[in-house]
């Protein structure tokens, strides 16, 4: 089974470090978990301070929404998160977010 390091999930504004565009490995549609998403990103006062003290944004809920609702767009559902996962020497080279989760990926080619 893949480690959580081995696998990287979306950057703000879908960018690399580089500030190019971050192209998905897989996508989970995380539609019917949305609600709950959100509840507990509002919960959460530290990601909001240090988003605001690091990027001057103070709107990461709707930040948060917008940025799902723009990979949900790219597969076709309402909302989605992506990731892409390190093939380098020593990393599993199956797609471990498809063996975990199933239908809920969706792989992009």
């Amino acid at each position: 089974m893949a480690h959580p390091d081995d696998i990287d999930s979306d950057a703000m504004e879908h960018k690399n470090l580089f500030g190019e565009r971050i192209v998905p490995q897989f996508y989970i549609d995380i539609t019917r978990a949305m609600p709950v998403k959100t509840r507990m990103l509002k919960c959460h006062a530290s990601q909001r301070d240090w988003l605001h003290k690091h990027h001057g944004m103070d709107e990461y809920v709707r930040m948060m929404q917008e940025m799902s609702a723009d990979r949900g767009r790219e597969i076709g559902v309402r909302y989605a998160e992506c990731y892409r996962q390190h093939l380098g020497h020593g990393y599993p080279q199956n797609n471990a977010l498809g063996k975990i989760l199933g239908a809920l990926t969706v792989t992009q080619e």
